[in-house]
């Protein structure tokens, strides 16, 4: 069976019990959590702390702490720049780079991308990813930012050591590129249709590298976990 797993960021690192409230107190409803039943609580930044459920209210589910410890982030750290896709699409691409262990999420605007998401769409992005890394058990949160203007995109692209281009045309296969000594590795995803011409000119002269993904189509939010998938075994993390 699998340990339930919550999220509190205001973790005391010498607290010896832990509530969880709100959203995470929801959370343990849903999964039916008992008295006795052991779990383990993250505070997405490294430690994990083994413990016990002690009591269960209305409001929120007391947690006694068994064991902390912490957890080192891998690396190296990849990065996913995906341009805005449907909003069903943008979840889906969201929970498999989340559980292949993306540590952010970029959205970005390009001419076929879908329009600026709203505030509330944003959020619920980004408690979507929460989720994701819930179920996958991960000690670290991974970041969704602010979705990017075409522009800005470059000048992240241009300022990343390493940048592979998931490209429809095809390029080199990413175990060409990967397996050094990078620390940070960043994934560019276009939208439905692809990047137009100028677009993908653009990107290779900010530095990215086009990469293929082999010879069959590939969705746009399928695209980025493979390329992850990719990376993560190139590194061992597989």
């Amino acid at each position: 069976m699998t340990i339930a797993r919550f999220y509190l960021e205001d973790l005391a690192d010498t607290a010896d019990c832990a509530f969880l409230e709100d959203e995470e107190h929801r959370h343990s409803r849903v999964l039916r959590l008992r008295r006795g039943e052991e779990a383990l609580i993250l505070d997405g930044r490294g430690t994990v702390c083994r413990a016990v459920v002690a009591e269960i209210t209305s409001s929120r589910t007391r947690l006694e702490i068994l064991e902390r410890y912490r957890e080192e982030e891998e690396r190296p750290r990849f990065y996913l720049f995906q341009s805005t896709l449907p909003s069903s699409r943008m979840e889906e691409a969201l929970r498999r780079s989340v559980e292949l262990g993306v540590a952010a999420v970029i959205p970005f605007l390009s001419l076929r991308s879908r329009p600026m998401p709203d505030t509330g769409k944003l959020e619920r992005w980004r408690r979507v990813a929460r989720d994701a890394s819930r179920v996958a058990g991960r000690a670290y949160l991974p970041r969704l930012e602010a979705p990017l203007a075409w522009e800005c995109l470059l000048e992240r692209i241009n300022s990343c050591p390493v940048a592979l281009l998931a490209d429809e045309r095809g390029g080199v296969r990413p175990a060409e590129v990967l397996g050094g000594e990078e620390d940070e590795i960043a994934f560019i995803v276009g939208p439905e249709g692809g990047f137009q011409g100028t677009e993908r000119e653009q990107l290779l002269e900010a530095g990215a590298v086009s990469v293929t993904l082999g010879k069959y189509n590939l969705r746009a939010e399928s695209a980025g976990a493979v390329i992850l998938a990719a990376a993560r075994a190139c590194y061992g993390l597989l």
